[in-house]
């Protein structure tokens, strides 16, 4: 079966360079949107993404329709810059690709208050500063998956 993908509304920053701990983090809300979030409004196509742990060992978890994660569908388990979500709001036909990138764009919305939040808005930075995805709940990294997709929050 065909993906057809939908145009994310925010755009991503061609080449940027993040630090490792930042690509980490946005790799864990990939993974929580992923495991919890958006499953509440659409379907999750396809998802991966990556973390290591303090004593270098990497897990790498990727999801195709149930399928576990091989070699050849992850060739580069270290690099959390390959974490990506596909995802499918019911009400759509088409599925949507947001990727790191896509991730820092809304984040970048968020921080500079170009798009409403409501409360979440001192946890989701705060979280960011923090470097630390594991502050997010499902709900928190859905949002910030919708923000990416249509450059608001719509189903949260």
């Amino acid at each position: 079966m065909k993906v057809c993908l939908g145009k994310t509304h925010v755009k991503p920053r061609p080449s940027v360079t993040r630090m490792p701990d930042r690509q980490e983090f946005f790799a864990g809300v990939i993974g929580t949107a992923a495991e919890g979030g958006v499953q509440a409004w659409g379907d999750v196509i396809h998802y991966r993404w990556h973390s290591r742990y303090p004593d270098g060992e990497v897990d790498c978890s990727s999801v195709k329709r149930g399928a576990a994660c091989t070699p050849d569908e992850c060739p580069s388990h270290d690099r959390a810059h390959d974490a990506v979500l596909v995802a499918r709001p019911f009400e759509e036909s088409e599925s949507f690709l947001v990727t790191v990138d896509h991730l820092a764009a809304a984040y970048g919305l968020v921080r500079r208050g170009l798009v409403d939040v409501g409360d979440m808005k001192d946890h989701l930075l705060s979280a960011y500063d923090e470097c630390d995805a594991g502050e997010l709940d499902a709900a928190d990294a859905a949002a910030l998956v919708e923000i990416a997709m249509f450059g608001q929050i719509v189903y949260c």
